[in-house]
């Protein structure tokens, strides 16, 4: 049976915090295993904690290397931002970004 190439979209609750994690997980998870291609919108996220961003990251891992493709769309509140700038994850002086995929150091 092949697969849509069009990617499933997941818009994300406004707070990805620690109680939402294993949500989070289960959500993308499913998108994966029906799609090839999973597009994350973060365009009303307003809150992220470190856990959801491990979430994040390790459920993109585990989709490269099993030859799909989870995309992170959208930008999160300028809080947000200011926040995975401060981490580390987001590259300086990219205040005309349109995605948060532009802008993660990872990408």
């Amino acid at each position: 049976m092949a697969r849509d190439s069009t990617p499933l979209v997941l818009n994300l609750d406004s707070s990805l915090t620690i109680d939402h994690a294993s949500e989070l997980k289960r959500e993308i998870s499913s998108a994966l295993s029906n799609s090839a291609l999973v597009h994350l919108n973060f365009s009303g996220v307003e809150e992220l904690d470190l856990a959801c961003l491990q979430v994040l990251f390790a459920a993109r891992a585990t989709a490269r290397a099993g030859g799909k493709g989870l995309v992170f769309t959208g930008l999160p509140s300028e809080r947000v931002r200011k926040r995975l700038r401060a981490g580390g994850f987001l590259r300086s002086g990219n205040g005309d970004i349109e995605s948060l995929e532009a802008a993660l150091i990872d990408s």
